[in-house]
């Protein structure tokens, strides 16, 4: 442990091997056993050159926030997004959007059902001459940069 030098309110741990925190032998499955609190600022886990692993029974993502600023879960990969379930359900109130500037594709081996109030559907063609039903309008905002 270490702590001295100008930097009130800091402690660090340093160590060239390994660092464990094991606890919760004498616990029950249900209660909270490990906590940490940051009450203000953020948490940082970061593997400099190495993965984060997330191993429990279940694993829950909950964010609050006071407005609509705050509040969001954010995922970002400079490559994939993968996941495996036997079941993916999500829900949304306002909008839900999936959107490629590559291929996207909607595979449903056993099914596939596609339900809407209104149905619209419009290809890139009408870029060039636009469909009887129209269309340009929202080429035109789909491919904006």
């Amino acid at each position: 442990m270490d702590k001295d030098g100008q930097r009130t309110g800091w402690t660090t741990f340093m160590g060239p091997g390994n660092f464990q925190v094991e606890c919760g032998s004498n616990r029950a499955k249900s209660d909270d056993t490990v906590m940490i609190n940051a009450k203000n600022g953020n948490i940082d886990i970061i593997a400099t050159n190495g993965k984060i692993r997330l191993q429990a029974n279940d694993i829950e993502l909950i964010a609050v926030g006071e407005d609509t600023a705050e509040g969001n879960i954010t995922m970002k990969a400079s490559e994939n997004i993968t996941g495996d379930a036997k079941k993916i359900i999500m829900n949304s109130v306002n909008l839900s959007r999936i959107a490629s500037s590559g291929i996207c594709e909607a595979i449903g081996n056993s099914g596939l059902s596609l339900y809407g109030n209104i149905i619209s559907g419009v290809s890139d063609a009408v870029a060039v001459k636009d469909s009887k039903v129209g269309g340009q309008q929202y080429q035109r905002k789909q491919n904006q940069a």
